[in-house]
């Protein structure tokens, strides 16, 4: 974004910066610099505007190429249609006993307990559904029963949860928390992180305790790990302006997945091992593309009409 003085002709000479926090309730508007310190003027008032320069396509084309220029990546062998990693059958066997001695609590419906089996059968899961229908409570769920699967077999697992917005993002962080306190999973040994600059995230009620980090050393020791992060912050936390792009995830689970584009979603996938939950609504929320709209435009009036 650009910070400009009030009054500036020209908006893009403002000052390069990103918005690092915005809590409407509170009238806070929090701003970092891009390129060096901000030399600002208290006597001045200032305007945050758009910054017309395109940050996203060089990252993004930057981890498509990542991809596609490795032939073992676990996303580009999918793309290829060579399938995805296919768990083992004591995967299964274990999360339809969890589900047979939780189900009663957890109050899953029909679908959603067999959507729960989908992570423990398949390495690529598919939801689509529309609002209501639950995707949401389904996807803490499952996150929290990977995290649990993984404690039982003795294997360390980390979990990336992205999505276009970070909106979104903060909504499934505040779903998983909401569930661990709601039913006393005090033993659950996952750091649920947000990454980001700490206070960045607005704690408006009690069941929201996931924690801030911008340390990768910090948050890539965590053995067990839900991480909330778009695919350019993990792009800022593996420092992948280098050609880093570590397969460290052992799930990528994406919502609201149908907003996004393919080079958006590699952004995310890239740092995956080879598994994937992907979430979303194919019917509403498309992405965003430039494109000939070829419908005819509306008939307009060729004078005004008096509104009474």
């Amino acid at each position: 974004m650009k910070l400009a003085p009030l009054g500036m002709p020209d908006l893009q000479n403002g000052f390069s910066v990103i918005l690092n926090r915005y809590a409407p309730t509170g009238e806070i508007v929090s701003v970092g610099s891009r390129q060096g310190p901000l030399a600002l003027n208290p006597r001045i008032h200032y305007t945050l505007e758009e910054d017309a320069e395109d940050w996203t396509t060089p990252k993004l084309n930057h981890a498509v190429k990542a991809v596609l220029d490795r032939d073992a990546h676990p996303f580009s062998r999918i793309l290829r249609g060579d399938g995805p990693i296919k768990p083992s059958q004591n995967a299964l066997t274990w999360i339809q006993t969890w589900l047979t001695q939780h189900n009663a609590t957890i109050g899953l419906n029909g679908a959603q307990r067999q959507a729960m089996e989908l992570p423990f059968s398949h390495g690529l899961g598919l939801i689509d559904g529309p609002p209501g229908t639950g995707k949401t409570h389904l996807l803490g769920w499952m996150l929290i029963a990977l995290i649990l699967h993984g404690q039982a077999s003795g294997n360390p697992l980390r979990i990336a949860l992205s999505a276009l917005t970070h909106q979104a993002i903060d909504n499934a962080l505040r779903k998983v928390s909401r569930l661990l306190k709601q039913f006393n999973m005090e033993s659950f040994p996952a750091q649920l992180i947000k990454w980001g600059n700490p206070g960045d995230i607005e704690e408006d009620n009690d069941h929201f305790s996931v924690e801030t980090s911008n340390d990768p050393e910090y948050i890539l020791k965590q053995p067990y790990l839900i991480l909330g992060a778009t695919g350019y912050g993990l792009y800022r936390l593996f420092d992948s302006r280098n050609g880093h792009f570590p397969l460290f995830f052992d799930w990528v689970a994406v919502d609201e997945a149908s907003q996004m584009l393919i080079p958006q979603a590699t952004l995310t996938l890239a740092y995956g091992k080879g598994n994937y939950l992907l979430l979303g609504d194919v019917k509403q929320l498309p992405p965003i593309v430039l494109g000939h709209d070829e419908r005819e435009p509306a008939p307009v009036s060729p004078t005004p009409k008096p509104v009474d």
